[in-house]
Parts: C-alpha cells; structure tokens; sequence
C-alpha cells in the first residue's frame, strides 16, 4: 500500500500490432497501477533498434524524438488512434479523481478497459475538446456527456456514470469547489 507503482507501455515494438497492443494493455490496466503510461518507441541513432529499420520496415520521425510512425506490423491509423487513447488515459486515469466512474465504465466490458478508452477517445476527439485545454471540473463534464451519448444506447447508463461522478468529486475536490461546480451546473460551456 506504499509502494507508487507507475507501468510504461510502448507502442510500436517489432512484431506487435494493433490487437496485440491492446492485449497488454488490458493486462497492465488490470494490474491498477498508479500511473500507466502510454509511449511511442523512438528509434534513436545508434540503438539496437535504429539497426533493424529495415527488418521491420519502420518510417519514423528523422528529427528529435525519432518517434515511430509505423511498421510492417502497425500502421499510422493504429498510432494515431493509440494517441487518442494516450490523451484521454492522461486526463482521466493518471490525472486522477476519477477511480469510481472509470471503475464503473471499465468493469465488465467484453473487450476489456481499452475498449472503454478507444471509445472515449473518438468522443472526446469527434467533439475536438482536444483543441482547448481544460479544467479539472470540466474534465467531469465531458466525462458525464460521454455516459449520456451512451445512454441513448443504454438507458440509465448516464444517470449511473453521473452519479458515480458525484461521488469522485465528492472524494477528490474540496465541499466549496463541489458546491461552486453544482451552481454553474454540467453544461460545458462551448
């Protein structure tokens, strides 16, 4: 219970693709680190990896930081939608303030937890709330969007995703920001 346990997982290693990628991150996530990062191999001059370009038929970045673009077995469509899936893992999981509502949306899913943050990603990046930054409080107002857009799928699911936000709020923010949060309410202002 002392112990911080931050876990790495990197993208675009030989011989792993799109759905292998998402095997170990369902097993990482299931470990509950503290803080799981996502990152993208970078092929830097001089490491064994530089050597096996061709092997495996990398096209990466030729300037700083030498990050991969793709490779026979993972494509710039996979990368790119596995950057979507870093940027909500960084504003939700390592953020924190979120355990009960991600503990919620990500037990029981068929597909294991990245199913869950693949989906929120297209939402997240479909309504472009990447193209601004946020505060924490909006974060819970997108996070709550997301559980009503699913609702018209699952009745009640955005009720139960809102009140599982309460109780995270609850949990993580002092009573006077909970208390000004509720007053302007969980319209995200545009």
């Amino acid at each position: 219970g002392t112990i911080h346990i931050h876990l790495d997982l990197i993208a675009g290693l030989p011989l792993e693709d799109y759905n292998t990628f998402i095997r170990s991150f369902n097993h990482v996530y299931a470990l509950r680190p503290h803080h799981l990062q996502l990152g993208f191999l970078k092929l830097l001059p001089g490491t064994p990896i530089f050597g096996e370009i061709e092997t495996y038929d990398y096209q990466y970045r030729t300037k700083p930081p030498y990050e991969v673009i793709s490779n026979q077995f993972i494509s710039p469509e996979d990368l790119v939608r596995l950057k979507m899936v870093e940027k909500v893992m960084d504003l939700y999981y390592n953020r924190g303030g979120f355990q009960e509502t991600l503990d919620f949306i990500t037990k029981n899913r068929k597909d294991g937890a990245f199913s869950f943050y693949q989906e929120f990603g297209d939402f997240y990046y479909k309504a472009e709330y990447q193209l601004r930054s946020h505060k924490k409080e909006n974060l819970y107002r997108i996070l709550r969007e997301y559980g009503w857009w699913i609702d018209q799928k699952e009745p009640g699911y955005g009720k139960e995703v809102e009140n599982r936000l309460m109780k995270d709020m609850n949990a993580t923010l002092n009573p006077e920001a909970v208390r000004k949060f509720m007053n302007k309410g969980w319209v995200l202002e545009k």
